[in-house]
């Protein structure tokens, strides 16, 4: 059976509406989804207005974002505190090494990673979409009051938490 649905958000603009049928649970009541939709919309957005003047991708901007507030972290590293997949953050730097907007070196340390800085062109880039995206964060911001704001906050940090703690397991 195929159910038809209206190609619309409003959808995703209602609360949950409760289940009649617990046995299937409608999608878009999913906490999930909406999460997935609207970070999906709010990244697609950002990447137009962070996107002028400059050809990136998403990923690129992620990246030159997280190494121009972090530099000399390595590939693991921006992997795992972006919840980024590894292979496409090596994948996303090789395509950056390529424009010239970042550079790797050899970790000292380990002298097996690899420590990922931004070049000359790369701050550049930095700089052009660094505040586009802080202005974009401030104008997100600014549509809810400062105590949705502090509350907002407060359940990404419980649901950040919880799910590390499910990640690590029960002993971990």
């Amino acid at each position: 059976m195929v159910t038809e649905i209206t190609p619309s958000l409003e959808l995703l603009r209602q609360p949950p509406k409760p289940d009649a049928n617990p046995s299937a649970p409608r999608l878009e009541d999913f906490f999930t989804f909406r999460l997935a939709v609207l970070l999906n919309m709010i990244s697609r957005q950002t990447h137009r207005f962070s996107g002028r003047g400059i050809s990136i991708t998403t990923s690129q901007r992620r990246i030159l974002l997280f190494v121009g507030h972090f530099p000399g972290q390595t590939p693991a590293t921006i992997s795992r505190l972006s919840q980024m997949d590894k292979a496409q953050v090596s994948r996303t730097i090789k395509s950056m090494e390529r424009h010239g907007w970042v550079s790797s070196r050899t970790d000292r340390a380990d002298g097996r990673s690899k420590r990922i800085g931004l070049t000359a062109s790369g701050r550049r880039a930095f700089k052009h979409i660094a505040p586009i995206s802080q202005a974009r964060q401030i104008e997100l911001a600014n549509i809810l009051t400062p105590g949705e704001v502090t509350a907002f906050y407060r359940v990404l940090a419980k649901l950040t938490d919880y799910t590390c703690r499910s990640e690590m397991g029960p002993n971990g």
